[in-house]
């Protein structure tokens, strides 16, 4: 590097040290943009607890059954118009797993509609809400889906002109490690769907 003139030498001493702070910091940088997609308010009480299609292996549906059984409401609403398997949809498939965890039926509101083109799952239940005249929701979601959907629920009710308190709880995940997460195949899945849920958001 002596025979190049003083500012390539300084160019090459800038680029050097940057990807030395790079590579220091990337871990904590990843981080941070996990931890972004989080979202908890420590809910304690509310008219209704929500859960939203998509939960594959039910660990929604559990947060749910123990939040009934911890008082934190006496109301359940769910939705589940996408298939689990082959006929099989995830509204049927919750219902099952409600009852064989002590819910009684009549706890439970929900609907197996489908989402389609300017109808999602949020709407979908949203819906449900607002002819119930819920007032107060802990909406439980995988721990990288929170922050958006309590954004996307804030939206709707700002949107219906409906005065509903949307508290976020993360859901039970035990397939989800965020600490280090890039390393681990299904956390990286699903910080990715996570955060491409908020890139399709911005860009529309």
């Amino acid at each position: 590097m002596t025979g190049l003139p003083l500012r390539y030498r300084n160019v090459v001493g800038a680029v050097a040290i940057f990807m030395l702070l790079l590579y220091i910091g990337y871990p904590l940088i990843l981080n941070k943009l996990s931890v972004s997609l989080l979202r908890d308010d420590n809910p304690l009480k509310a008219d209704a607890i929500v859960v939203l299609s998509g939960n594959r292996k039910g660990e929604c549906v559990q947060s749910a059954i123990e939040g009934y059984k911890a008082g934190v409401s006496d109301r359940i609403f769910f939705s589940g118009g996408k298939r689990l398997y082959r006929e099989i949809k995830y509204a049927y498939a919750y219902l099952r797993q409600f009852e064989a965890g002590g819910v009684p039926v009549e706890a439970l509101v929900w609907s197996d509609e489908g989402p389609s083109y300017g109808n999602t799952n949020e709407e979908i239940i949203f819906r449900l809400l607002k002819k119930d005249s819920i007032e107060s929701v802990v909406l439980l979601a995988q721990p990288v889906y929170t922050a958006y959907e309590g954004k996307v629920f804030e939206e709707l009710a700002e949107r219906e002109k409906v005065n509903i308190n949307i508290m976020v709880k993360p859901c039970i995940a035990t397939e989800t490690t965020l600490e280090g997460w890039w390393q681990h195949r299904q956390s990286a899945k699903l910080v990715y769907y996570g955060l491409t849920k908020w890139l399709f958001r911005w860009t529309r």
